[in-house]
């Protein structure tokens, strides 16, 4: 009987011994760490320690020694943070060279963090934006030859001989000045000038096609052809007409014949010949296809930047905030910032009060609103 009550003993205290260390249990006196917050269609109120949620604190730090410091509302049994119905706040710092430690006091400074402080997609190290625009013509023809020209002041970007050619933004302000050379085999030469801005796109794009006049196939019809097809446009041609089909007298066919084409909103866009061909050939500028892809990278090298990371308690969308640019009214005020006990993981961490408004982005580039107020904390080195 004493053998087996040993035994039993034994394997109570390697149990014990094996058990992983319990979070603490759900707290009944005033919470420590709380944040109310909500958007347009509901609102909500997370307590560590209260209804199975923690708030877990943690840090990390990457190639570029950018410290990321971390505090995450979630359920107890998701650490890391990447189940539904988790709310969590992120602040970022840079100490190139040092390892550790640092000092929280200087990291997370109070005060007002305004729109440019909230951490943005659209850069890498280096400060380029990675909106990506592709360039396609739209039916190439054998033996023709492209010289494309991508101006974005005072960048001046040339790629010749490939229909395809590829750009990064590297400023979301300034509009593109897209032209395309086209040169076929028979000497017909065309081009096709229009701008890209990054918030409204591409404007009209005027393609000049020729061809014999079917009255009198001596003279050449040119027809200013637009994509889009329909709109409110408004021609003119270098020799003072403004429609959008002309005759050029055989008499006249020499020199570069162009065209201006505005749209209601003021967009104007460039499209010219040189070189047509009295025979029988119908020559056109081909389309310029364009498909954009946005890549989110946060700029890793910008001091001081904030985030907050929503996943939905229902679906477990995540939204973000750095992952479209702020409206002027965003922002994150700190206040009462000071060092707090270490986490379960023994990491040093800080305590905060935080008052915020800002917009969170899903990856279909919609957005809803965001505001809050409470006391987090965060794990630093």
């Amino acid at each position: 009987m004493t053998r087996t009550l040993f035994f039993f003993l034994l394997l109570a205290l390697a149990i014990g011994a094996c058990k992983k260390a319990d979070l603490p249990d759900d707290v009944e006196e005033t919470p420590v760490f709380q944040v109310d917050y909500g958007t347009d269609s509901n609102s909500e109120s997370v307590v560590a320690g209260v209804d199975g949620r923690y708030l877990f604190t943690s840090f990390d730090r990457d190639d570029h020694d950018v410290v990321t410091m971390r505090g995450a509302f979630a359920l107890v049994d998701c650490p890391d943070a990447n189940c539904p119905n988790t709310l969590i706040f992120e602040f970022r710092y840079i100490q190139p060279g040092v390892v550790e430690p640092i000092d929280s006091g200087a990291v997370i400074q109070t005060g007002l963090y305004g729109a440019d402080r909230f951490r943005r997609p659209s850069s890498d190290s280096s400060g380029t934006y990675l909106a990506r625009l592709k360039f396609d013509v739209g039916v190439p023809e054998p033996g023709a030859s492209y010289l494309w020209s991508i101006q974005q002041a005072p960048q001046l970007t040339v790629e010749s001989g490939a229909p395809s050619f590829s750009y990064t933004f590297s400023d979301t302000t300034s509009p593109l000045k897209i032209a395309l050379n086209y040169i076929k085999s028979n000497g017909f030469i065309g081009y096709t000038e229009f701008a890209y801005r990054f918030d409204q796109g591409a404007c009209p794009q005027v393609n000049i096609l020729t061809a014999p006049d079917s009255v009198f196939p001596n003279n050449i019809r040119m027809v200013a052809e637009m994509t889009p097809a329909s709109g409110n446009y408004s021609f003119l041609w270098n020799n003072g007409l403004t429609d959008q089909t002309i005759t050029i007298d055989s008499t006249d066919l020499g020199g570069v014949k162009s065209v201006s084409v505005t749209d209601a909103a003021g967009c104007t866009s460039v499209g010219s010949t040189f070189g047509i061909d009295t025979g029988q050939d119908v020559n056109r500028v081909p389309d310029v296809i364009l498909s954009r892809q946005d890549s989110v990278v946060v700029n890793t090298l910008q001091l001081g930047t904030v985030a907050i990371i929503w996943l939905e308690p229902e679906t477990g969308e995540e939204w973000r905030s750095d992952a479209g640019f702020q409206p002027a009214t965003s922002f994150m005020e700190v206040y009462d910032s000071a060092p707090y006990e270490l986490n379960e993981k023994g990491q040093k961490t800080n305590r905060m009060n935080v008052n915020f408004k800002c917009r969170l982005f899903n990856d279909s580039g919609e957005s809803i609103p965001f505001q809050g107020t409470g006391k987090i904390a965060v794990a630093y080195p």
